[in-house]
């Protein structure tokens, strides 16, 4: 009953939703993911909720109306094979291996060794998961993925995604944006090998670990952070624009300077990029479909 109350209100959050995904939810119970002593009724209200506290990190089962809204803008189905990043105890994967069925695939990836341990005990009765104890930066690199969707924040997108990634694959992830506790759902989307990506909706979600949160290592003095005060333009938007759009060339060079501009990305060396696009404070980051050309990530590159 509790899970069809849950589905009601997911239902009432995210229209059109498959009906795949609502049998999902309401097939699995949220219950066996959770700790002991939470209620029966915050377990099938519509929040995220701990899972598991570590010494030095918390673990947590997301809101479920965000899952089926991720669910449903990857075109998540059944067949699909499905990279998860951020197991947690499993809920969100048991989910997903519902919606793809026994021709689908589910692999997802833990770094936490005692979280890991509890997934895996959780999913033992799912033959279509797999469950490794890994940096989710790293992907799989056995398997070409339809979906990719990340339930961490991660302060870049590794190049190993894109290349493990099928075409006309999808990417969802949360990406940290400055030093705000908020951070920015993508869609990252490959056609025909080139990268577009639009903005999805603000989150909340726990860091990453491992490769995939490594901004607190970076030296400040080595990454230029004033073309951004010549642009005159929001911070985060010159941010997003020079981030994130390179997952496949390597060839690009630390000292060139880039910018969008009416919705595409320009690539441009020093002065000529201030002369060109005088207007770019108008460009509106959420509103945008941007198409990744070459664009060289200033203050959130990850290295192969």
């Amino acid at each position: 009953m509790l899970k069809k109350y849950l589905t009601e209100i997911i239902k009432r959050k995210i229209d059109n939703l498959n009906e795949k995904i609502i049998k999902a939810f309401e097939k699995v119970p949220r219950e066996n993911f959770v700790l002991s002593g939470i209620s029966i009724d915050s377990i099938y209200s519509d929040q995220a909720i701990p899972t598991f506290y570590g010494k030095t990190f918390l673990s947590t089962s997301s809101q479920p109306s965000l899952m089926a809204l991720f669910f449903k803008e990857s075109g998540l189905n059944e067949g699909y094979k499905v990279l998860d990043l951020g197991t947690g105890t499993g809920y969100n994967a048991a989910i997903m291996a519902e919606i793809v069925g026994e021709k689908g695939l589910v692999i997802t990836t833990e770094p936490e060794k005692d979280v890991y341990n509890i997934a895996k005990e959780n999913l033992k009765n799912y033959k279509n998961i797999v469950i490794l104890n890994s940096d989710g930066y790293y992907g799989f690199e056995e398997e070409k993925f339809d979906v990719i969707l990340s339930t961490v924040a991660v302060d870049g997108i590794p190049r190993i995604w894109i290349e493990q990634l099928k075409d006309n694959g999808k990417v969802i992830v949360p990406i940290v944006l400055g030093d705000s506790l908020t951070d920015y759902t993508f869609i990252i989307e490959k056609k025909d090998k080139e990268i577009f990506a639009k903005f999805l909706i603000h989150t909340s979600f726990l860091r990453a670990l491992g490769k995939l949160s490594f901004k607190s290592k970076i030296k400040i003095t080595d990454y230029d952070f004033n073309i951004e005060k010549k642009l005159n333009i929001n911070p985060k938007l010159f941010e997003f624009c020079i981030t994130y759009f390179n997952p496949i060339n390597n060839n690009i060079s630390v000292n060139s300077e880039y910018g969008i501009y009416k919705g595409g990305i320009l690539k441009f060396k020093g002065e000529k990029l201030l002369n060109v696009i005088e207007n770019l404070k108008d460009v509106d980051l959420y509103n945008s479909h941007f198409k990744a050309i070459e664009i060289y990530d200033y203050l959130n590159f990850i290295p192969s």
